[in-house]
């Protein structure tokens, strides 16, 4: 028989055996799972690393400064606001004015400049209102918005002043409205009498 060479030279490399189904790749480690790489940890893990150590993260960040400082003023601006509220509600209020000063210093401001530039009849006006705002303020009583009748009848029923100062409001009340109502000619001199017994009437405080 003639043999006839191979033209593949491949084709004379000796048989390899093929490893068992299931056995572990040459260079496998003892105990390895099938299909493991070579070199890797029983188990499918692979090699063990150190341990990071904890790191030192700082609190007071420029981030955490500037919500701490936010903060911050906002916990003052409600403060501040709530005391101004406190403060505002709390305060008391202030006195009411002294009705005798105020009747003597519009009767000041009357016998000056500002009485000449009125007439008879609005002097006279201006003066018996004085005397009732007065008497509406230091003793309650509704004198500015009564007559004089009822203004003198409620007088004598309240008891609260003397039959002697009770003519002098009743003389005094008679003259304005003889000025207003008789047309009597309310000269400097007749001014001057009514301002002079406001005033006397005032300071004294009908007592």
């Amino acid at each position: 028989m003639i043999r006839v060479p191979l033209l593949f030279p491949f084709a004379q490399m000796p048989a390899t055996t093929a490893p068992a189904l299931g056995a572990p790749p040459a260079g496998a480690l003892p105990g390895a799972l099938p299909g493991a790489l070579p070199g890797a940890l029983p188990g499918g893990g692979q090699e063990l690393r150190d341990i990071i150590p904890p790191m030192d993260v700082p609190f007071w960040t420029p981030a955490n400064i500037t919500l701490a400082v936010c903060i911050s003023i906002l916990v003052i601006a409600v403060i501040a606001f709530a005391a101004w509220r406190w403060h505002k509600r709390v305060r008391p209020l202030p006195p009411p004015p002294d009705p005798r000063r105020v009747a003597l210093e519009a009767l000041q401001r009357l016998s000056g400049a500002e009485g000449e530039a009125l007439s008879p009849l609005e002097f006279v006006v201006a003066v018996a209102e004085i005397l009732r705002r007065f008497l509406e303020a230091r003793h309650e009583m509704p004198a500015s918005r009564q007559t004089t009748e009822e203004f003198l009848d409620n007088l004598e029923r309240s008891n609260q002043f003397t039959v002697v100062v009770q003519e002098q409001l009743r003389r005094f009340l008679g003259r304005c409205d003889a000025v207003k109502f008789a047309a009597v000619h309310a000269d400097a001199e007749v001014r001057n009498g009514l301002v002079f017994e406001t005033v006397k009437l005032v300071k004294e405080d009908l007592a």
